[in-house]
């Protein structure tokens, strides 16, 4: 089952860049958007593993 929670995660962690991607296309920062969804699909796609979130 360890394969199916990664995924999950992964995919989770992907819709999370989309939705942020998509504020920013909205405030017109084309060149973020991009970043963000490459990253989201690099994610989703398995190519780079998902970070953990770093607090302040």
């Amino acid at each position: 089952m360890s394969t199916q929670s990664n995924t999950a995660q992964r995919r989770a962690l992907a819709i999370a860049y989309m939705e942020k991607a998509l504020a920013e296309l909205e405030a017109d920062e084309d060149a973020i958007v991009a970043m963000r969804l490459q990253h989201a699909l690099d994610v989703a796609r398995g190519e780079e593993a998902p970070q953990p979130s770093v607090k302040d």
